[in-house]
C-alpha cells in the first residue's frame, strides 16, 4: 500500500468498488476505474491488474445471482458461452502473469485509456445492432465465436472493459435483448475471472486485502447496476464513469 493512511485508502477503494460494480452490470468498464484506483493506493500495475479480480469476480457472481433470481438469466446459453470465455482467458490471464511490470504497466493504462476514450467518442452503443428480434447461435455466427475468444482472451489479460466488448458480441452478434446480453455478459464475466484469478494467485501476484475491501463496493454497487439495466442503458451514467477512468489512469501513470 502508499503512503496514504491504510483507513483512507480502504475507504476510497470501497467507494470505488460501488462505483464501479454499478456501472460494470449496467454496461461494462468499471475496472477502468479500480486497476488505476489500485495502483493509486500502491500497488504495482501488475498486482493492481490481479488484485482487481478479487471484486469483479464476487460482483459478477452476485449480479448473476441477482438476475437469475429475477429471472433474467439464460443458463442454457450461458454455459455454450462460458467455455470459448474460460479458454480465452487461461491464455490471457498467463501472458499477464509472466510480463515483468516494466512492460505491463505502460500497456495495462495505454490500453485502459485508449477503451475509454473510444467508448467515450463513439457515436453508439455496441448493443444498438440492426438486427431482427430472435436469438442466434454459435453455429450460425462464427464471428461471435472469435468474438468470445477475443473477449476472453482480452479479459484474462486485462479485463477493463471486457464487459463492453461482451455486449458487443452477444447483444450485437447474437442479438440477444439487452436485458439478457447483460445478465449473460455477468455470467460469463464470473466464469473468466475464476480462471484468471486461479492463474494470478498461483504466481502470487494478488494482494487479497484491498482486494476484498473492493469487492464489498463492488458487490453492492451491482445490486443497483441489475435493477437499472433490465430498463435499459444507462449511457449519461457510463459517459461520466469513463471520464472519471481517463483521469484516473492519467494520474496513475503521472503519479
Amino acid at each position: 500500500m502508499s503512503q496514504l493512511d491504510p483507513t483512507i485508502a480502504y475507504v476510497i477503494l470501497a467507494l470505488v468498488g460501488v462505483v464501479a460494480g454499478f456501472i460494470n452490470t449496467v454496461a461494462g468498464g468499471g475496472s477502468m476505474l479500480t486497476v488505476p484506483a489500485l495502483m493509486l493506493v500502491g500497488l504495482p500495475a501488475n498486482v493492481a491488474n490481479a488484485t482487481n479480480r478479487v471484486g469483479v469476480l464476487l460482483q459478477s457472481g452476485a449480479a448473476t445471482a441477482a438476475f437469475e433470481r429475477r429471472g433474467a438469466l439464460d443458463r442454457r446459453t450461458a454455459l455454450i458461452l462460458a467455455p470459448l470465455i474460460v479458454l480465452g482467458s487461461f491464455a490471457g490471464s498467463q501472458l499477464a502473469a509472466v510480463l515483468p511490470n516494466a512492460i505491463f504497466e505502460p500497456i495495462l493504462i495505454g490500453t485502459m485509456i485508449t477503451v475509454a476514450l473510444f467508448l467515450l467518442l463513439r457515436r453508439r452503443s455496441p448493443t444498438e445492432a440492426d438486427a431482427d428480434s430472435a436469438a442466434h447461435d454459435l453455429k450460425s455466427r462464427p464471428v461471435a465465436v472469435v468474438g468470445l475468444l477475443f473477449a476472453g482472451f482480452y479479459g484474462g489479460f486485462i479485463q477493463a472493459g471486457v464487459g463492453l466488448v461482451l455486449l458487443a458480441v452477444v447483444a450485437g452478434t447474437l442479438n440477444h435483448s439487452l436485458g439478457v446480453a447483460n445478465a449473460l455478459k455477468s455470467a460469463v464475466v464470473f466464469a473468466l475471472n475464476i480462471v484468471a484469478l486461479a492463474v494470478f494467485a498461483s504466481q502470487g501476484l494478488v494482494d487479497w486485502i484491498p482486494g476484498f475491501v473492493l469487492a464489498i463496493g463492488a458487490v453492492a454497487g451491482s445490486q443497483l447496476g441489475v435493477r437499472l439495466s433490465l430498463e435499459g442503458s444507462q449511457d449519461t451514467i457510463r459517459r461520466i464513469a469513463l471520464v472519471m477512468a481517463i483521469v484516473t489512469c492519467v494520474v496513475a501513470l503521472l503519479r
